[in-house]
């Protein structure tokens, strides 16, 4: 990610979108122009076209702000395409939002604008209005023609949705002189609406193109980017950065490749409690339950092992934390069966995962974010500090009567194992040195983060209405605004990232599963990102996890989501302020000895041994969707 788009995406955050009272705005371009399609009812109920004149100028001495004048006054549609087009077009012009403000100028004669339908042209103008901010001495300003006129919205990645009203649209864009008539992929073929009284009879779809060229005598193209739309409209090329090296680099095989194989190897402990579930006497649904996790454990194992020696380091310890929680709680079973099911047992097994859990807390509490490579790590150790203390909940919860003995023993696996991951990542922070610092406080930055995350869940709550759910994006947000009461500010970045990524999506994914194009897009996004981050010396460990685990999905959705969250946190890079001559960020290999040892328990049977498992918390939450299904099975079957 650029430094442009990173600054895109956290300083655009200010409510106004009116120009303050006095102010005085220097350095504007000359407005850039575009047509915007509409669609309005006359007086007979019927859809017609209708157009909106947008005018943007740039400001190269602004302050992150978005400003907008329309007439007739617009919906909540509308100004926050402006927003998502301002991001993005700052990304797409290689610039920082952060020392530049946008204006929108809006005039319709329709008392209908459909906001986000025109997020693309407005995308459009803010492109070439940035990119005429920057002109090279002799450089020729950027023009739009005006024979191109186009409808979308407008998606966070610079892709392209879909729209109502085409076939409107389209008459209008002739009507206003246009040649060439550009809509989302994917709407070549479009089913108009009919008047009520004809809906009986239905309609077959109509081939966009074939009407275009048939009925109008214009040609209509299909574009899938803001990219494409930019290049067709001006007749001039976006520059292309080149990527390098690929982001699992020799450097993250080093730091993770020895650390993965030795929590894989340690991972055998699985066939040791297979023999121990084997020989002890349980009821059946109990030994039923025990077999169950143990060999999902072990094919855990097994796969952590394939994938390893594929050098899929964080796909492996994902494999390998998911089969230290099942084998755990398969070893918990037969022991508890093993001292007569006693219910002193699950009291101590309870009280042990809870001191763990509280040593976690604190331990994070004190934790320090100094630069960039410990707000990953030290914001990892954060974010599962609660994770842990639910699962903790839910073993008392279970203990007190509402659960079963199944679930006691489950869910204090699964929060001890959590908490023990807390520590790995803080341990992490200490092998890094010369990290460069972060030029504003963690705190700053998980409030520009959280309202950034509110603001896209809002317009995407606005634009989806019923037909999408941004629940999943709240939830991540709700966890973030609790991290930030508690001042875990660096968990509260991740999590208002991973917000940011779901609204997101909300959006964008309106017909289904993404497409292998969108899954590339989003993988060539990260892995610029990572390589940007590189460039200013900084080894984006907790990204290039996430892309390394994305890349072996084969659920697109799953894949897309990491990698969008990859490029995000990647992009942090963007914002730190890096010396003239700046040293690399070196990553030294601790001695064994001195790794910090956090598996002390007063009970025999209790202890799996955190310096085996806990470097697998390098991958426990980044592997979620995984880890959870898995689990929620278990819940279910209980």
């Amino acid at each position: 990610m650029s430094v442009a788009r990173l600054l895109a995406v956290v300083v655009l955050l200010g409510p106004a979108l009116s120009a303050p009272v006095g102010a005085t705005p220097m350095n504007l371009t000359q407005p850039a122009r575009v047509t915007a399609l509409a669609v309005s009812l006359n007086e007979t109920g019927e859809l017609v076209g209708a157009n909106a004149s947008i005018e943007v100028r740039a400001s190269s001495d602004g302050s992150g702000h978005v400003f907008m004048d329309t007439r007739p006054l617009s919906g909540t549609d509308l100004q926050g395409s402006a927003r998502i087009a301002s991001r993005v077009a700052a990304g797409l012009a290689g610039q920082g939002l952060a020392s530049h403000d946008l204006f929108y100028t809006v005039r319709s004669d329709s008392p209908i604008i459909s906001g986000p339908s025109a997020g693309a042209v407005m995308t459009l103008a803010a492109t070439v209005a940035m990119q005429n901010a920057h002109l090279a001495e002799g450089e020729d300003p950027w023009q739009i023609r005006e024979d191109v006129m186009a409808t979308g919205t407008i998606n966070p990645d610079g892709s392209i949705g879909p729209v109502g009203g085409i076939l409107e649209k389209a008459k209008a864009a002739e009507d206003a002189g246009a040649s060439i008539f550009l809509v989302p992929d994917g709407e070549a073929n479009y089913t108009p609406r009919l008047p009520p009284e004809q809906e009986e009879y239905g309609e077959a779809p109509v081939h966009v193109p074939s009407f275009c060229e048939e009925e109008l005598n214009i040609t209509c193209r299909s574009v899938a980017a803001i990219e494409e739309l930019v290049e067709v409209a001006t007749d001039r090329e976006l520059p292309q950065p080149e990527l390098g090296e690929p982001p699992t680099t020799a450097q993250y095989a080093d730091i993770l490749g020895p650390r993965t194989r030795d929590i894989v190897d340690r991972s055998e402990r699985v066939y040791e409690t297979w023999d121990k579930v084997n020989t002890t006497e349980m009821p059946d649904r109990a030994e039923e339950r025990a077999r169950s996790a143990i060999e999902a454990a072990v094919a855990s194992h097994e796969e952590a092992e394939a994938l390893w020696s594929d050098e899929r380091f964080y796909s492996a310890a994902s494999k390998a934390f998911q089969s230290a929680i099942r084998e755990r709680h398969a070893r918990l079973l037969a022991t508890y069966y093993e001292r007569g099911a006693s219910d002193d047992f699950l009291e101590a097994t309870v009280e042990h995962a809870a001191e763990s859990v509280r040593e976690a807390r604190e331990t994070a509490s004190e934790a320090e974010v100094e630069g960039l490579h410990t707000l990953y790590t030290v914001g990892a150790g954060q974010e599962r500090v609660s994770d842990a203390e639910r699962r903790l909940q839910q073993a008392r919860e279970a203990l007190q009567g509402t659960g079963s003995v199944d679930q006691v023993l489950l869910q204090s696996a699964w929060a001890f194992e959590r908490s023990n991951t807390v520590h790995w990542w803080l341990d992490l922070s200490q092998p890094f040195s010369d990290e460069p610092p972060l030029p504003e406080d963690p705190e700053r930055l998980a409030n520009e983060f959280a309202n950034l995350a509110r603001e896209l869940i809002a317009y995407s709550s606005s634009v989806r209405g019923d037909t999408g759910d941004p629940q999943p994006a709240k939830d991540a947000l709700q966890e973030a605004n609790k991290d930030r009461e508690r001042g875990f500010h660096a968990a509260a970045i991740i999590e208002a990232a991973e917000a940011q990524v779901l609204a997101s999506l909300t959006l964008e994914q309106r017909n289904g599963e993404p497409s292998p194009a969108k899954v590339n897009a989003s993988r060539q996004q990260a892995a610029l990102s990572i390589q940007e981050a590189r460039g200013l010396d900084v080894e984006p460990i907790l990204p290039v996890a996430m892309f390394e685990f994305a890349s072996t999905s084969e659920n697109p959705s799953t894949a897309v989501r990491f990698y969008r969250t990859a490029n995000t946190l990647a992009g942090l890079s963007s914002v730190l302020t890096v010396e003239e001559d700046p040293q690399p960020s070196r990553f030294v290999d601790p001695q064994a000895d001195d790794r910090e040892d956090h598996t002390d328990g007063p009970i025999e049977g209790l202890q799996l041994g955190v310096a085996s498992w806990a470097v697998v918390g390098v991958f426990a939450a980044l592997s979620a969707l995984t880890l959870v299904s898995a689990i929620v099975r278990d819940d279910e079957d209980s």
